[in-house]
C-alpha cells in the first residue's frame, strides 16, 4: 500500500522525482547510484532533473516504455 504522498506528485507528475533529483546530492556518496520509477511520458523532464547529479539514463520497460532513470552520482 502506497502512501498519499507517493501517488499524488503535482500537477505536472513530476514533483516528487524533481525533488529527489534536487536533494540526492547532499545525502548520496560519490559512485552512488539513484534509480526511480517513472511514468512513461516522463523521461525528458526527470532526465533533465537528474542531469545534476550526472550522466541520468532513461531506460524502457519491457514494453519498450520509458519507465525508469538511473544515475551515478559524480564526484
Amino acid at each position: 500500500r502506497e502512501p498519499r504522498q507517493a501517488l499524488i506528485a503535482g500537477p505536472r507528475g513530476t514533483e516528487v522525482l524533481e525533488r529527489i533529483a534536487a536533494g540526492a546530492g547532499e545525502w548520496m556518496a560519490p559512485g552512488g547510484l539513484v534509480a526511480c520509477e517513472i511514468g512513461e511520458t516522463q523521461g525528458a523532464v526527470v532526465k533533465e532533473a537528474f542531469s545534476v547529479l550526472g550522466n541520468a539514463r532513461i531506460r524502457p520497460d519491457l514494453a519498450g516504455l520509458d519507465r525508469y532513470v538511473i544515475v551515478r552520482c559524480e564526484p
